[in-house]
C-alpha cells in the first residue's frame, strides 16, 4: 500500500469554501488513489483530519477511517 500526502488546502478554495466534488475526486485520482481504495486520514491537527474524513465520506468514498497521527 502506498501513501498519498495531500494537504487540507487541496479540498478548499482560498476563501475556505469547499471545492466541487469532481475537483476533489480528480485531485485524488491524479495522486494515484483508486476510487475503491481504503483511505486512512492523518493530520497533526485533529480538526483537519476530521474535516478531511468528513469530506471524503461526503463524496461517498466507500472506506475511510482515521489513522494514527
Amino acid at each position: 500500500p502506498g501513501t498519498l500526502v495531500l494537504p487540507w488546502t487541496e479540498f478548499v478554495h482560498a476563501d475556505q469554501a469547499l471545492k466541487a466534488p469532481h475537483e476533489i475526486h480528480e485531485r485524488l485520482t491524479q495522486g494515484g488513489l483508486s476510487r475503491w481504495a481504503h483511505v486512512e486520514v492523518q493530520a497533526a491537527d485533529p480538526a483537519e483530519a476530521a474535516a478531511a474524513l468528513f469530506v471524503l465520506r461526503l463524496l461517498g468514498w466507500p472506506s475511510v477511517a482515521m489513522g494514527p497521527r
